[in-house]
């Protein structure tokens, strides 16, 4: 096993693959008949392909490991981290992309806890790459696509990808929500499903209808039920994220997407931990949700500042662009709230009052500000410049002196 993938892995080298994906590596566990089981031969063919894999393409993760639910294999990885965790995306069967989106969620939450998991390539312009890339932004793994050459939606892969190629990836993998894990979220007729992931500050959540198909047995095969699945109600807490402290309030922000990406609605709100908002949601539609703490402070002359950092409203989750978070107040009264944030575009604030000034890598930067009275929350956008040289992160600073008399 092992000269045969190095051979193979050799050569990929020399012809400029940087990575592999190895498919089939659950039928190493039906080979096992007079070669000491199940066990010692998938062992023995993940150790030698792992060894190959470091060999060729060096540290790191550079290969993803597919067809390998068995135990035999999840239990005998040691170098690779990533694993498929449903069946293919297939472009031309229109029952599979629901389900497949289902399939991941549910698998990762025994997956998860052994592996990256990572929930396959989709095509920018599929019919429905809005609902596979809002699912992507909260799987907690990689993003790649397998559209043809030249057929790219690049307004949709920019809310996903930032200009140097990395992601706003989740720091944990993308599982069901609490209050949707023993639910039919393809075949009952009214359940959402929810899915979570965290950030460094906060979390996000996705909602999707994903009725109206399912896995045939007989047909061994992918079955839609009705030309017209219904739509689905569900309410998305900052509880929904598992493992955030409890307390708050909290600020979601929420934006709700169509079928063909086009934004049709958005909010902010603060919220305690199990309050939220509520959205209905068409077949295969998606709304994503950023989950955040308010921090703040009071000025010298006693007036309360509430402030969280949202993050790149434009992108899927917006809150991963923010790594760090924190609130000072200077000698003279000032309260300056600091976010570290990574990427280009639209950076969003939740404040409470207007602040006085907003600063980007110590520079005074423009700043729009509104104030939402539905929900009395106040908004402060500041435009994140390209990035150059190589440095994705930036220091945003929003200010709020003493109150003039």
């Amino acid at each position: 096993a092992g000269e045969l993938q190095s051979t193979i892995h050799r050569y990929l080298k020399e012809c400029g693959v940087d990575g592999v994906k190895v498919d089939a590596q659950a039928a190493s566990t039906m080979m096992g008949q007079g070669l000491g089981g199940s066990v010692s031969v998938a062992r023995a063919y993940i150790q030698a392909m792992e060894k190959s894999v470091g060999e060729n393409f060096g540290e790191g993760n550079h290969c993803i490991n597919c067809m390998c639910h068995p135990s035999e294999c999840l239990f005998s990885y040691s170098t690779t981290a990533v694993a498929r965790a449903s069946d293919d995306f297939y472009p031309r069967d229109s029952g599979s992309h629901t389900v497949h989106i289902a399939n991941c969620a549910y698998n990762s939450v025994w997956l998860g806890e052994l592996v990256v998991p990572d929930w396959d390539m989709f095509q920018s312009k599929h019919p429905t790459a809005v609902l596979h890339a809002a699912a992507r932004a909260v799987s907690g793994g990689g993003v790649y696509v397998s559209d043809h050459p030249g057929e790219h939606d690049f307004s949709l892969l920019k809310r996903l990808v930032l200009s140097d190629g990395s992601t706003l990836r989740g720091r944990t993998p993308g599982r069901p929500t609490v209050d949707c894990l023993f639910k039919d979220v393809t075949m009952d007729g009214k359940s959402a499903l929810k899915v979570f992931t965290t950030n460094d500050c906060g979390g996000a959540v996705g909602a999707f209808n994903v009725q109206g198909a399912s896995w045939c047995k007989n047909t061994r095969g992918f079955s839609k039920h009705g030309s017209a699945p219904p739509s689905v109600w569900c309410k998305v807490r900052p509880s929904d994220v598992a493992g955030l402290p409890g307390g708050g309030p909290w600020v979601v922000f929420g934006a709700h997407y169509a079928v063909d990406g086009t934004r049709k609605d958005a909010w902010v709100r603060t919220c305690g931990a199990r309050d939220g908002l509520d959205v209905t949601l068409e077949s295969t539609e998606a709304a994503l949700f950023t989950v955040v703490p308010v921090g703040g402070g009071l000025t010298s002359d006693g007036v309360r500042v509430d402030v969280a950092p949202i993050g790149l409203c434009d992108m899927f989750n917006s809150g991963g662009a923010v790594r760090t978070s924190s609130v000072a107040r200077d000698g003279n009264g000032t309260l300056s709230a600091t976010a570290r944030a990574v990427g280009e575009g639209r950076f969003m604030w939740y404040v409470n009052r207007p602040p006085s000034s907003v600063w980007v890598d110590g520079e005074e930067s423009h700043f729009d500000y509104a104030w939402d009275p539905e929900g009395e929350v106040g908004q402060v956008l500041v435009e994140l410049p390209l990035c150059v040289g190589g440095v994705m992160e930036r220091d945003v600073v929003c200010t709020f002196g003493p109150v003039a008399a």
